[in-house]
């Protein structure tokens, strides 16, 4: 994964300006972390998805010439 920055969490007597800029640089984070799984889940489910889409084709093409072999 990407690099981490971890931050101490801000103290318990914290003023809400510091808690506020926490907030935002978890919400940050967060994004990024969100970004990196779907950039990995795509690049996972996308030869995923054309092996599907060629075992269906595979599949129409021999029942197609079952089929004409019958009549």
């Amino acid at each position: 994964m990407g690099k981490t920055n971890l931050a101490p969490e801000p103290s318990s007597d914290a003023s809400i300006d510091e808690l506020e800029r926490d907030i935002e640089r978890t919400r940050e984070e967060l994004g990024q972390t969100v970004e990196e799984l779907a950039g990995r889940a795509a690049a996972t489910v996308k030869p995923v998805g054309y092996a599907v889409v060629g075992l269906a084709a595979a599949t129409v093409i021999v029942c197609v010439i079952a089929w004409r072999r019958r009549r």
